[in-house]
């Protein structure tokens, strides 16, 4: 991973849902994970949590699916700006 950029990762799961999410973060090397369950699909509201590279869950929103979007573009900003 180069210095500059960020990797978010999506997790969609169905069961033990933070411990698969957690692995798929550690796997892929990401600065965060986006974590939701199946019925996020198709639908236009959706809850979510947000973690960060060492586990910590930041949040959890029930939002559009456009509102989750302007949440985690804040919080790559401002991880972003407090550490370039």
């Amino acid at each position: 991973k180069k210095e500059q950029r960020w990797i978010v990762g999506f997790a969609l799961e169905t069961h033990d849902i933070h411990n698969r999410a957690m692995e798929k973060l550690r796997k892929k090397r990401c600065d965060l994970i986006v974590i939701n369950q199946p019925a996020a699909i198709g639908a236009s509201v959706t809850q979510v949590e947000i973690a960060d590279a060492n586990g910590v869950i930041l949040g959890s929103w029930t939002d559009s699916k456009k509102g989750i979007a302007r949440r985690l573009y804040d919080i790559i900003a401002e991880r972003f700006l407090a550490n370039p």
